[in-house]
């Protein structure tokens, strides 16, 4: 993912909360992003819906397609 990519995707995500971009104590040129409280209750609010999705693609085209699809969005994010 680029830098614009993600930064564009992590805006909106800093606007309501859900992370804070901090500068690295380690490197002032990096970003880190934690996730405070209130970005981890809607994750773990949002974790059902998204194993359902999962699920749901899983019956529709088949284990091995749901694997694949897994492998690929690992090596992405």
């Amino acid at each position: 993912m680029s830098r614009t990519t993600l930064a564009s995707t992590l805006k909106p995500l800093a606007r309501e909360g859900l992370v804070t971009i901090e500068p690295s104590p380690d490197d002032r040129r990096r970003r880190v992003v934690p996730m405070p409280q209130e970005g981890r209750t809607r994750a773990e609010a949002a974790r059902p819906l998204l194993q359902a999705i999962g699920s749901q693609f899983e019956e529709n085209y088949g284990a091995g397609h749901a694997a694949r699809l897994r492998g690929w969005l690992g090596r992405i994010i």
